[in-house]
């Protein structure tokens, strides 16, 4: 898996615009007087700006890029039957607005008989169940998010499954930022040790530091999944 690391982005200088700024008022905010809270609030409401100016195509071309990374972390193209059950599960999410495209990576799975787990939202807690096909999902769950409807137990990630975490911002040694709620905080301190958390994203959502509270959980890896700079659509 080390062979499948983030591959950097660009050096300081080069950075886009759209991420120095953001990286900025992080920065700035960080030595303020504000709450964690505020500051949150107020970078939340900044990478949701930032979010709000991509097109579909940006989010689809994203979508095509986190189907090759997990093709060549998995190294299992061709793998299918019980070839296929053998290797490691898939948590992930049904993208929405301008979050990274995951059906692509969804319809693929189902494709080859993968093991797919997706999330949902049952009070203050997440909870991920298999879902074998798309058929399984219910098209309005947790804010307009398409959720299993299975009924059968919960599962959690184990020894080696991959978890494909979504954020408004990252940082380069894990932290992370989510839309507010804690979902992914209180399921990831549930994951096995040995899992593999990576949030995915834009380039510009890779911040030089980020306000972190006690309760943060902390990702893995983080795999920008465009090769532009900021979002620069209207």
């Amino acid at each position: 898996m080390s062979d499948d690391r983030t591959d950097g982005g660009p050096a300081r200088d080069e950075r886009p615009r759209g991420r120095r700024a953001a990286g900025a008022r992080a920065e700035r905010m960080q030595t303020g007087t504000e709450s964690i809270r505020e500051q949150k609030r107020l970078l939340r409401r900044e990478m949701n700006r930032l979010l709000r100016r991509l097109a579909e195509a940006d989010a689809r071309r994203a979508g095509a890029r986190l189907l090759e990374r997990v093709k060549a972390w998995m190294n299992a193209d061709e793998l299918t039957g019980e070839a296929a059950e053998a290797q490691p599960r898939i948590f992930a999410f049904a993208s929405f607005g301008r979050e990274p495209d995951t059906w692509q990576l969804l319809r693929w799975l189902w494709s080859r008989n993968r093991s797919v787990c997706l999330p949902r939202v049952e009070g203050r807690r997440m909870h991920f169940y298999p879902v074998p096909g798309e058929d399984d999902l219910a098209p309005t769950g947790y804010r307009g998010v398409a959720e299993p409807v299975g009924t059968g137990d919960p599962v959690l990630p184990a020894s080696g499954d991959l978890i494909i975490v979504p954020g408004l911002a990252f940082t380069s040694d894990g932290a992370r930022l989510g839309r507010g709620g804690g979902y992914y905080d209180r399921f990831l301190v549930r994951r096995a040790s040995d899992s593999v958390a990576a949030g995915i994203g834009y380039r510009f959502q890779l911040l030089d530091s980020l306000p972190v509270g006690e309760h943060d959980a902390y990702i893995d890896d983080f795999w920008p999944l465009d090769s532009a700079g900021p979002p620069s659509h209207s």
